[in-house]
C-alpha cells in the first residue's frame, strides 16, 4: 500500500452509516442485481463497514440506494422490510427519500482500493465535479446517517448481515 493511500485511510470514514457516491457504471460491475441506468452518472452507496479498514485490499460492504417513490406501498414495503430510509443526500434535495437495502447482495460493495482510483486527465484539468475524477467519493452534502437514521441501519445490520467476517473490513476472511 502506497503512503497516499495509508495517509487517505485516516482522513476518510468508511464505517458503518457512512454514505458515499460512486459512478453508475461502477455499482453495476459489482452488484449483479443492478440494472444500470446509462443517463446517471453517479448513485448513493450506504457503507456497512463495522470497523474503520486497515488497508487498500479491505472490503467495504455497500448498499446501494434507489428512490423512494412516495407512494403508499412503496413506503409501507420499505418499512415492513426493514429497508433504511435516509432523507436529503443533496443540499439541492432536502425532502427527497433514497432507500437503502432493497437492492442488496451480502458481496456486494468495494475494495477500498477503488475508493483511491481516479481519472489522471480529468484531474488535471482542474475542474468539473467529483464523478468526473473520481469512481468512488465521499457524500461531502450528508457524509453519515443522521441518529434515527442509523437506528434503522443498525437494525439492518443485525437483520442482514450475520456473516461477522463479511462486514469486519478483513478482506482475506470474506474471500476464503
Amino acid at each position: 500500500m502506497d503512503s497516499a493511500t495509508k495517509m487517505g485511510l485516516s482522513f476518510r470514514d468508511f464505517t458503518i452509516g457512512t454514505l458515499w457516491w460512486a459512478r453508475e457504471k461502477l455499482i453495476a460491475q459489482n452488484f449483479t442485481s443492478w440494472h444500470r441506468n446509462k443517463k446517471r452518472e453517479k448513485h448513493p452507496v450506504l457503507s456497512m463497514l463495522k470497523k474503520q479498514p486497515t488497508d487498500d485490499l479491505c472490503f467495504v460492504p455497500m448498499l446501494p440506494g434507489t428512490t423512494l417513490e412516495k407512494k403508499l406501498n412503496h413506503i409501507a414495503d420499505a418499512k415492513r422490510n426493514g429497508w433504511i430510509i435516509v432523507k436529503g443526500l443533496e443540499k439541492n434535495a432536502p425532502e427527497h427519500l433514497t432507500v437503502f437495502g432493497e437492492v442488496f447482495e451480502s458481496n456486494g460493495g468495494f475494495l477500498v482500493s477503488e475508493f483511491f482510483e481516479f481519472n489522471k486527465k480529468a484531474a488535471k484539468k482542474k475542474s468539473g465535479t467529483f464523478s468526473d475524477v473520481w469512481k468512488i467519493w465521499s457524500n461531502v452534502e450528508k457524509p453519515k446517517c443522521n441518529e434515527s437514521e442509523m437506528a434503522s441501519v443498525e437494525r439492518f445490520y443485525q437483520l442482514h448481515f450475520s456473516n461477522e467476517s463479511i462486514l469486519s473490513g478483513d478482506y482475506q476472511k470474506w474471500a476464503e
